[in-house]
């Protein structure tokens, strides 16, 4: 979702030049990427939410309370108002995750942008692709 948000929200902003105007491109990465993880997480919180607590409730005896994800919703989820209770958390999940993708993408791309072998179709380009990936995840990680 992460990459097909970014790719949709960066064509609504305005086009930059990278090289006549470095610093609005970085914002334009830092805007479109942070907005490209919060709207990925809005679809995946819920599942989350709901995988977690499959895992932690648990009956007296020990067992799981709930056998699936769909008999949680079904006992959690009765009115369209609880379903907000699935998205308790969430403000601070994007609090983390703007900055994160943010930082993210802008490294993705500005690597992607500036190495060579990117567009080659052999080990060249899938070992720049990889390398692109994990620099702008560990960036991202650790910013």
């Amino acid at each position: 979702f992460n990459f097909a948000f970014k790719d949709k929200i960066k064509r609504l902003m305005p086009k930059v030049d990278r090289k006549k105007h470095p610093w609005r491109a970085f914002a334009v990465n830092i805007v479109s990427g942070g907005i490209a993880g919060a709207g990925s997480l809005s679809l995946v919180y819920p599942l989350d939410t709901a995988r977690t607590q499959l895992i932690i409730c648990t009956n007296d005896d020990g067992s799981p309370k709930y056998a699936n994800m769909m008999e949680f919703v079904r006992e959690n989820v009765k009115t369209p108002r609880d379903i907000l209770k699935l998205y308790e958390g969430y403000v601070v999940s994007v609090a983390g995750i703007i900055p994160f993708r943010a930082i993210y993408f802008f490294v993705n791309d500005t690597l992607r942008a500036i190495l060579p072998w990117i567009r080659d179709e052999g080990l060249k380009g899938l070992v720049s692709k990889f390398t692109c990936a994990q620099c702008a995840a560990l960036c991202a990680a650790y910013a």
